[in-house]
C-alpha cells in the first residue's frame, strides 16, 4: 500500500524530494513484478493536484502512473466509515483513507508523511525503511 506522498516522488524534481531514491526503488520493484502495490483511487486526484502545479508535463506523468500496474481501490461504506473514525486521531479524511484501506487489506502502508505514519500504528512503514528488491 502506498500513500500519495510516495507516488508523487516518482515524478518530482530530485532536489525537491527527500528519499526520492527509495520511492524510485518501489517503482522499480513494481515494474519488475517483485511487489504488488495497492492505493485508494484517491491517489489519482492527489497526484494530479501536485502534477498540475509542479510538473512540466503533467499529462504525460499522469498517463505514466495510470499505465503502472497499481491496483486502485474505490471507496466503500466500510472504508469511508473507518476513515471518519480515524479522523478523531488528528488525521485529514483523505490521509485516513489510506490507513483504512491498509487495515482492511492487512497490508502495510509505506508513506513519507510523518503525521500519517504516527497515526497508522503498526500498519505504517516510513519510506526510508523500504528495502529494495524484497
Amino acid at each position: 500500500m502506498l500513500d500519495a506522498s510516495v507516488v508523487v516522488k516518482w515524478y518530482s524534481d530530485p532536489a525537491d524530494e527527500p528519499n526520492q531514491g527509495k520511492a524510485l526503488d518501489i517503482l522499480d520493484d513494481l515494474s519488475q513484478d517483485r511487489i504488488i502495490v495497492h492505493c485508494p483511487d484517491l491517489v489519482c486526484y492527489e497526484l494530479g493536484n501536485v502534477l498540475a502545479r509542479k510538473s512540466k508535463d503533467p499529462a504525460i506523468c499522469l498517463e505514466s502512473f495510470l499505465a503502472a500496474p497499481v491496483s486502485l481501490h474505490p471507496p466503500d461504506r466500510g472504508l469511508l466509515r473507518r476513515s471518519l473514525e480515524l479522523c478523531s486521531k488528528g488525521l485529514m479524511f483523505y490521509d485516513a483513507a489510506y490507513i483504512a484501506l491498509a487495515e482492511s487489506m492487512n497490508h502495510p502502508l509505506v508513506s513519507a508523511d510523518g503525521n500519517q505514519l504516527r497515526r497508522a500504528g503498526t500498519f505504517g512503514i516510513p519510506l526510508e525503511r523500504y528495502v529494495h528488491g524484497r
